[in-house]
């Protein structure tokens, strides 16, 4: 899209607060490729913490503005429209959500016949978006297409939790890329958790946050399930446990369930190892039966845990 001596981002700052009949009266002559505003769906109201949203001719216009622009460009657009999104009240969310569904939508669709995906630069927006488009963006689209996805958690820290213990069927890539990235805002989310294997009734005084309930249940997942047995990453999930355990000042019982859960988990996943080796006749990656409580004591946790222990 050529448009001499027009800076688009300082387009839409200025006149993001500008009800679309005033923007209109511009001559058309300023802007000769400028997209025809769409009247559909959420267009017909002004979008909430979308910057600019109306005037730039809603889902439809920021699309075909952003497939002219060069890549900078296009970050830093995006960046404008869309940085006040986590400002938006919980009331107005569902609003929210359909304008960027309906945009992403767009961009999906888009992306089978352009030389030039846009779908990685947009895709943190899916955080935005309903539990039911996440979960169809994240089964249908590469992982690749989601190097943000660690901001999926502001949202949606109830269906992640689901799709990593498995729940949720969901391509095995994407599945360990959540349990990856999203680790540490699984374990200390408050949201409420109902566990799956692991049955608290038995355990009687047992206190545990949610995020910790999620990680003992994900350990009893790994351990019976073979496809995670190459999953190289249990370590650090007991460690993070077992910090946020120490830190929320959990009783003994509750640390060493962590620990027998934690052990039962590593061992599995060692002996699915070792079986690997002697097939193949070289060593594979080595994997650690230790945890490494000298680290605790470095940062001073050790300090957490109530009297009398």
């Amino acid at each position: 899209m050529d448009m001499p001596g027009l800076d688009l981002s300082r387009l839409v700052l200025h006149h993001g607060s500008t009800p679309r009949s005033d923007f209109s009266r511009c001559p058309d002559s300023r802007f000769p490729s400028y997209p025809a505003p769409s009247f559909r769906g959420c267009d017909w109201a002004r979008a909430p913490g979308l910057r600019g949203w109306d005037i730039l001719g809603g889902a439809r216009g920021v699309k075909d503005i952003l497939d002219e622009l060069p890549l900078a460009e296009v970050q830093r657009l995006i960046k404008v429209v869309f940085d006040r999104c986590d400002a938006v009240p919980s009331d107005e969310r569902d609003s929210l959500s359909k304008c960027i569904e309906e945009f992403l939508d767009l961009v999906e669709n888009a992306d089978r016949w352009a030389s030039r995906s846009l779908l990685p630069e947009v895709s943190h927006l899916a955080a935005y978006c309903s539990a039911e488009k996440v979960q169809h963006l994240l089964r249908t689209q590469p992982v690749m297409c989601f190097p943000n996805i660690h901001h999926f958690p502001r949202l949606h820290t109830p269906l992640l939790r689901r799709i990593g213990i498995g729940a949720v069927e969901m391509p095995k890539d994407v599945r360990l890329k959540i349990l990856q990235r999203s680790r540490d805002a699984m374990l200390q989310s408050k949201e409420a958790y109902e566990p799956i294997y692991f049955d608290q009734d038995k355990e009687e005084h047992l206190e545990m946050s949610p995020g910790v309930v999620f990680g003992i249940d994900l350990l009893m997942v790994v351990e019976k399930e073979p496809s995670l047995h190459d999953y190289y990453e249990i370590e650090a999930w007991v460690d993070a446990m077992l910090k946020t355990a120490i830190r929320g000042k959990l009783p003994l019982k509750s640390i060493l369930l962590i620990i027998n859960r934690g052990l039962s988990a590593l061992l599995a996943t060692a002996s699915a190892r070792l079986v690997g080796v002697a097939r193949v006749g070289f060593p594979g990656p080595s994997q650690r039966l230790s945890f490494s409580f000298g680290r605790f004591h470095a940062l001073g946790e050790w300090k957490a845990f109530p009297k009398g222990w």
